[in-house]
């Protein structure tokens, strides 16, 4: 956007409070400019700090994504589960909190502990992300 990042504490700079006001009042977020009258040559470039309101805004939308994404994901889930008869237990924990989608939760065998899916036969699939990397790389996928 600019050519170097410094900070312009004057209020009365109209081409950057003009350029900022919007996001920001003086003091909550450090303004880049490349104009001379803002321009403290010698000086280390300062950190961004961004204000309350554009970090809850990102909050939001992450938020929003993840919200998105798992209830796609539990959709997805239970398809699985209805179309194909497959036994699907899923566990999603963000934040310490669980979302769990179970098809067959009247069973008490299930979902099956960790040490019976190891010892089961035929061995299972285990996905992990390294393993989806990989296997991206080798169809060419890009991640």
């Amino acid at each position: 956007m600019y050519d170097r990042q410094v900070s312009c504490t004057e209020s009365s700079c109209s081409y950057c409070h003009d350029l900022f006001s919007p996001f920001a009042t003086k003091g909550h977020i450090t303004m880049f400019s490349s104009h001379p009258q803002c321009s403290q040559s010698g000086k280390a470039p300062i950190p961004v700090i961004l204000n309350d309101t554009l970090t809850r805004q990102a909050r939001k939308k992450a938020a929003a994504k993840f919200s998105k994404r798992r209830r796609t994901l539990v959709k997805r889930a239970h398809d699985l589960y209805r179309d194909c008869d497959a036994e699907v237990f899923l566990v999603i924990k963000k934040n310490n909190k669980l979302h769990v989608f179970n098809s067959e939760p009247s069973r008490a065998s299930w979902p099956p502990s960790y040490d019976s899916i190891i010892k089961s036969y035929p061995l299972p699939n285990i996905q992990t992300p390294l393993t989806m990397q990989v296997s991206n790389a080798k169809n060419g996928v890009e991640s």
